[in-house]
């Protein structure tokens, strides 16, 4: 118990310090008292000295085909604004009364987290009309704007902070109140001061710590939050001219460009509802985020990208229109590096390419997602601490499981409850033990699957901020222990990340046993610049159990059957991509090795089935097996060394060599070496022998001590290689030989000796 306090009070000192660090960087550009509101309208997206802008800008050439959706548009919003530019009083009083109509008819039960929504036109339409209205109209409107509201927490006004961290309340359901209680400010300042008071005691705060990620903690489901949180960026940037958050938040759409796929597809992230690639609202979000921070590369992938709006004539009516400035520069995503990291707290992982070609399902371009991921944040997100996906003409491995609305895989079906938000249904570890349990909690479920446990508060969803910091609660999984890629960014060689993952294992009070002393992932991308073999992946895993009775499991999913043939699996596309994945088992030795899935087994746990249902006529990939790796000897202290690669079929297997030598755990594929610390600790002394041929070996060594290190190969010094603190890796090109790798403080300890004995001996 004494160890157990000592880490939450080293976590909690920890998240402490990320967010003064948060703080520190608030610059006093940042909004951070309620702002003063005036009489004056219109103050919602515009202000009064923008009209006389707007309507020099409509008769442009290059908006006469958004000039023409606008007048000739029946809904009300568009007609507000037509009455603004032209002071056509008739066509603003239908605004008016086509608003309230659609607000009457809006079944309050889905509308206040729909993007683009009858309260957000609504309300809109309120303040640029305000001079029409009378008395009873803004009754009315005010009246809707609550009949929706209250039926759905937050309420209205807004009562408490909980659940607008990542539930539905983090949605419109609460930026609804700032946007139409500016609008209603003169009338009912209540909604919109009660809201403002939210945002600064819980609400900027939290928006803030995960911004620093530039990542979302509802994976593909951002465009349904962020863009909320985007449309109210920008109401009080009109509003003060101050910004609502840090300057990171414009990074946090970077997601969907790093993980989009050649097949118009993205990487999996948490519940996917839509395979097809086009991910509704995301448009939006790059829209509103491209213009908000001037980025040419959101910019590009909104103009470009595949994504479908349900409203698209209002999306660009905003982004184009009234947010977009003269400046309309884009850039193409093939100038950004190839390889980005994502910190945490959402993130910790990263994303390789080698390559942007977006549009081709025969592309060479291979995509290696690697996750360590530090809090679970609830609702959307899942259990996959400690994963990777693979694509290469086509999705190779990564997550699994279904996701559909209106069957038996949809929100909180036993399906998605039991085997989709669970380790399991990823690239992850299991260590098994039959005597966990789970609670079945309202949201959670009853069976162990052997991954990551759920939070030590039985609350799958974090309220706040400050319940998903709290040690106590258990929302920790992981955290960083390195992070790299080079030797230069744009391009890079290898891409490398480390990380703990045993707190997800491990309970601190009292339900379960442990599972962990230490759960370790390592992953390295090598992006070859090899049109045959372009892309290699390495994953070690160091795993120690409370109990040499746990099973401890390595999964690798795939859509069609893999074949295995001694410790190599391989993995092919069956319709009619070309894609081929090689994993070879180098630890543990002599490993058992199971395929299991097919029909009626493809989502099996222990022994059950939890069936997704029907496949709807979606382009879903429906992931149907997996492989599952283990040692043949049960021990506590167990070791996973996979080596991977991609190829078209056809192309013969490259093969991979194991490396043992000292303290140095690794392996050799094509001209690739790559090492590990055999047990985790950080090294200052290596000896590696790399066989006497022709190659020119690219060699990375991981778990170093950062700082200067001299590289000797047969006995002559070759190099100075310096360390960072982040990445503790060496990297280098050499011939084969016997290499040793010196660490410069032992080096200069050992001069100091032998000056001492040069000394004496004088």
């Amino acid at each position: 118990m004494k160890t157990n306090r000592k880490f939450r009070k080293i976590n909690l000192l920890l998240s402490i310090f990320c967010l003064i660090v948060i703080s520190s960087r608030v610059s006093a550009q940042i909004i951070t008292t309620k702002p003063t509101v005036t009489k004056a309208h219109p103050r919602v997206f515009i202000m009064s000295e923008d009209i006389p802008k707007l309507r020099e800008k409509i008769n442009k050439s290059e908006y006469s085909q958004l000039k023409n959706t606008i007048y000739k548009s029946s809904q009300p919003i568009f007609k507000a604004l037509i009455y603004l530019l032209d002071q056509n009083k008739s066509v603003g009083q239908s605004a008016i009364q086509a608003a309230l109509s659609e607000l009457k008819s809006t079944d309050a039960s889905a509308n206040g987290r729909k993007l683009w929504n009858s309260v957000f036109k609504g309300a809109c339409v309120y303040d640029w009309c305000y001079d029409l209205l009378t008395s009873s109209q803004k009754q009315e409107f005010q009246k809707e704007f609550a009949r929706i509201h209250n039926s759905h927490p937050p309420y209205w006004p807004v009562r408490s902070e909980d659940n607008v961290l990542t539930g539905h309340s983090a949605a419109g359901w609460y930026w609804n109140q700032i946007i139409a209680g500016l609008a209603i400010y003169n009338e009912n300042p209540v909604i919109f001061d009660t809201a403002m008071d939210i945002f600064f005691k819980h609400v900027q705060a939290s928006r803030n710590f995960y911004y620093a990620s530039a990542m979302h903690p509802q994976g593909h489901y951002l465009a349904g939050y962020f863009t909320h949180e985007m449309q109210v960026a920008w109401l009080l940037k009109k509003l003060t001219g101050k910004d609502a958050f840090i300057p990171e938040q414009q990074y946090v759409p970077y997601q969907l460009l790093y993980s989009y796929r050649p097949d118009k597809q993205l990487i999996r992230r948490g519940d996917v509802s839509d395979d097809t690639g086009v991910y509704t609202n995301s448009k939006a979000a790059l829209g509103l985020t491209a213009e908000y921070y001037n980025d040419p590369y959101l910019r590009y992938f909104h103009e470009t990208g595949p994504f479908r709006e349900y409203n698209e004539d209002v999306v660009n009516l905003f982004v184009k229109f009234l947010l977009r400035s003269s400046n309309t520069q884009t850039k193409s995503l093939e100038t950004l590096p190839l390889t980005k990291y994502f910190p945490e707290p959402v993130g910790g992982e990263m994303i390789a390419r080698t390559g942007w070609d977006l549009n081709s399902y025969n592309s060479p371009t291979a995509i290696v997602h690697m996750r360590i991921g530090q809090y679970y944040w609830g609702n959307h997100q899942h259990k996959d601490f400690g994963t990777f996906q693979i694509y290469y003409k086509g999705n190779l491995t990564g997550d699994t499981g279904l996701y559909q609305d209106g069957s038996d895989s949809d929100y909180n079906s036993i399906h998605w409850r039991n085997y989709y938000r669970s380790t399991i249904a990823h690239n992850g570890l299991l260590i098994y033990d039959p005597n966990e349990k789970y609670s079945g909690g309202t949201m959670s479920n009853t069976q162990v699957d052997g991954g990551a446990r759920w939070p030590l508060n039985n609350n799958v969803n974090p309220r706040s901020l400050n319940e998903l910091i709290d040690p106590r609660n258990g929302y920790q999984y992981g955290k960083i222990i390195a992070h790299e890629f080079g030797p230069e960014s744009f391009k890079p060689e290898f891409s490398y990340i480390s990380g703990d993952i045993t707190w997800g294992y491990n309970y601190s009070n009292g339900v379960n046993t442990n599972r962990a002393k230490q759960v370790t992932r390592s992953m390295v991308t090598f992006n070859t610049d090899d049109a045959k073999y372009p892309c290699i992946f390495v994953v070690f895993d160091k795993v120690i159990s409370t109990n040499s009775s746990f099973k401890k499991s390595f999964l690798l999913h795939s859509m069609y059957e893999p074949s295995v043939s001694g410790n190599k699996s391989t993995i092919l596309r069956k319709d009619n991509l070309n894609g081929k994945l090689v994993s070879y088992t180098l630890l543990p030795d002599n490993s058992e090795i199971s395929k299991i899935g097919g029909a009626g087994q493809e989502y099996l746990i222990q022994g059950k089935n939890y069936s997704g249902g029907t496949v709807t006529n979606r382009q879903v990939e429906e992931f149907s097996w997996r492989v599952e790796i283990s040692p043949s000897v049960k021990r506590e202290d167990d070791e996973f060394l996979h080596v991977m690669a991609v190829m078209d079929q056809g192309t013969s297997d490259p093969g991979a060599e194991k490396i043992i030598s000292g303290n140095l755990v690794g392996a050799k594929v094509l001209d690739r070496v790559v090492t590990f610390s055999k047990n985790g600790s950080l090294l200052s002394h290596a000896k590696l022998n790399l066989d006497q041929d022709n190659q020119i070996y690219k060699i990375l060594l991981c778990n170093m001590e950062s700082g200067t290190w001299q590289v000797k190969k047969d006995g002559q010094e070759i190099a100075r290689l310096d360390v960072s603190e982040e990445g503790k890796t060496l990297y280098l090109k050499s011939r084969p030989g016997n290499l040793e790798f010196i660490h410069l403080s032992l080096f200069d300890k050992d001069l100091v000796i032998e000056e001492k004995k040069q000394i004496l001996q004088h």
